[in-house]
């Protein structure tokens, strides 16, 4: 009868833990989605700024190249060039910024894919140290 409710009250002790750490493991779980929600926007908006700045690089220098052609009295020659110059410049810019969010995808799913995994194998390990030292007991016991 004592064994019984040693037994019945070490099941519970057990039911409880493994509830944490199941609760636990969840909410670690949706802060590392979090946490790559967050380093996802903060690389966009870096990006943007970035794009923002070498727009205006490109368009002082799209300017400079107008006022040029404009003093020489070649507006219609000129204006062609400007928009080709144009539209070359956001394609080469909308290049970079593709490459850019591919690679900065690719490097934030990596790091979390590589902790999600470190953490799924420290469970085990710690799992298996679990069953090992029941195990042990049990053959002490016998």
């Amino acid at each position: 009868r004592e064994y019984r409710v040693i037994r019945a009250s070490a099941v519970l002790i057990q039911s409880v833990v493994r509830g944490s750490t199941c609760r636990r493991k969840i909410a670690d779980h949706k802060s590392l989605v979090h946490l790559s929600v967050m380093l996802q926007c903060r690389a966009r908006g870096m990006g943007a700024r970035n794009r923002l700045i070498a727009e205006g690089q490109a368009a002082t220098k799209l300017q400079t190249s107008w006022r040029r052609c404009m003093s020489v009295n070649k507006a219609t020659i000129a204006r062609v060039r400007v928009v080709r110059l144009q539209s070359l410049a956001r394609m080469l810019l909308a290049k970079r910024r593709l490459r850019l969010a591919r690679l900065a995808a690719s490097t934030v799913e990596r790091a979390v894919r590589g902790h999600l995994a470190r953490r799924r194998l420290a469970v085990l390990a710690s799992r298996a140290v679990q069953i090992q030292s029941y195990w042990r007991g049990q053959q002490s016991r016998c």
